[in-house]
């Protein structure tokens, strides 16, 4: 039971992680953070 939530959870974070990413088309990184 606990690994279904877990991998439940990991979908759901990865899901709203990439809608996120495709929504906003300039995700917030900075150019001097890469040096």
């Amino acid at each position: 039971m606990r690994n279904r939530f877990v991998f439940t959870s990991s979908t759901l974070l990865l899901a709203l992680h990439a809608f996120g990413c495709g929504a906003s088309p300039e995700p917030e990184q900075t150019p001097s953070d890469q040096v």
